[in-house]
């Protein structure tokens, strides 16, 4: 690399048309790494939802976006380049030297990842709940807040996200009695509703947000609605004390719901996004482009990064076999919820999920029928949830 030049920065990532969170704050960095005077890409892990423009826009910044396979010769990665991954990647696909590894979950939390660092790389994690130890690169998705907010109901609103299974009617009994006080009982998951207008509606409109997941955006947007959030699974975060940003709106237990000033949660969510997101790049900026010199020209730095990776896997290592203990699961439409707990919710959900559990149970004894039940099952997946 000549003198002056920088790095590129290449973010590899899925395609932009699938729904999550973590996806498009990946998304959300590359666009900020173009702010903060570098050059970024976007590899897809998969050529399917590619952009036929070869160009993901927002707010008038365009990054580059290639099927990884199908990048020309212009933009091969180079030894100098650095390639971003987050901690679901396993190995290093692209055969970079320069590696950021970006912890947006704690690794081991879903035995399915199994993420292997190498002995040169940046690891990164985007909050304090996930590695305090280590940098942080924490940015928030840019959420449009509404000025008038719709009459609130007689409703709660009861999310399933990412879910310990094993533990979730135990963690539904607990608060089925504070959700039951409820007249209108809202259910959302993943991809449901599949409509984000109906989904911003269900959050305003519900005096309570009652979720099973560990920590979503989703928390952060019922607050911006000035909807108070009560976690009900707490088993890997606490009371998110040491998040980067002060969680108002979070209860603290059944006991301690109480309203708040949502002109509060608003401003210290807009200064966040207005500013805190690219001075929190440019500091990422600067700390990897510092980390590898340091790892290409001094030994002690090398095994300083080495020490540190050995301590992270080992303490990795006893999460994984956690998880698999109480492995996470998503939960993407109502129909997966356990039929126990939709006919509580919503009688129609429990004769579905009576369905859902009769394929699971054909699909493990006949697994020739497994692709057909799974178009069948996404079908009414989706109906339900419009």
């Amino acid at each position: 690399m000549e003198k002056g030049e920088y790095p590129r920065y290449f973010v590899f990532v899925p395609p932009p048309n699938l729904k999550s969170n973590g996806i498009t704050l990946l998304y959300e960095v590359a666009r900020l790494l173009r702010l903060a005077g570098r050059t970024s890409f976007l590899l897809c892990d998969k050529e399917e939802g590619v952009p036929k423009s070869a160009i993901w826009s927002k707010s008038q910044v365009e990054v580059p976006v290639y099927f990884w396979k199908d990048v020309d010769s212009r933009h091969e990665i180079k030894t100098t380049d650095i390639v971003i991954y987050s901690e679901s990647v396993q190995g290093n696909p692209l055969h970079a030297q320069r590696v950021v590894r970006y912890l947006m979950s704690i690794p081991g939390m879903l035995p399915e990842h199994s993420m292997n660092p190498g002995e040169s790389d940046f690891l990164v994690s985007y909050s304090n709940l996930i590695n305090r130890e280590l940098f942080q690169l924490f940015i928030l998705k840019q959420e449009s807040v509404l000025n008038q907010l719709p009459r609130r109901r007689n409703q709660v609103a009861v999310h399933f996200g990412k879910v310990d299974r094993d533990a979730l009617r135990r963690n539904f009994s607990q608060v089925w009695q504070l959700i039951s006080r409820f007249r209108t009982k809202k259910v959302i998951t993943r991809n449901a509703p599949r409509k984000r207008k109906k989904l911003i509606q269900y959050l305003a409109k519900s005096r309570l947000l009652v979720s099973f997941d560990p920590l979503s955006n989703l928390h952060i947007e019922a607050t911006l609605l000035g909807t108070p959030v009560l976690v009900v699974d707490r088993s890997i975060y606490g009371d998110f004390d040491s998040f980067n940003l002060p969680l108002i709106g979070f209860c603290r237990g059944i006991n301690q719901i109480d309203s708040f000033d949502r002109t509060v949660v608003i401003d210290t969510y807009q200064k966040q996004v207005a500013h805190g997101n690219l001075r929190n790049v440019c500091d990422f900026v600067a700390e990897a482009e510092r980390h590898f010199r340091n790892m290409e020209t001094r030994a002690i730095s090398r095994n300083a990064n080495l020490t540190l990776i050995a301590q992270l896997q080992a303490r990795w290592k006893d999460d994984t076999l956690a998880a698999k203990r109480n492995p996470l699961a998503n939960i993407d439409t109502p129909a997966q919820i356990p039929y126990q707990l939709c006919k509580r919710l919503d009688v129609s959900l429990y004769y579905w999920s009576l369905i859902v559990d009769a394929g699971d149970s054909l699909r493990r004894h006949f697994p020739q029928i497994d692709r057909g039940f799974s178009q069948i099952s996404q079908f009414f997946g989706r109906h339900r949830s419009n």
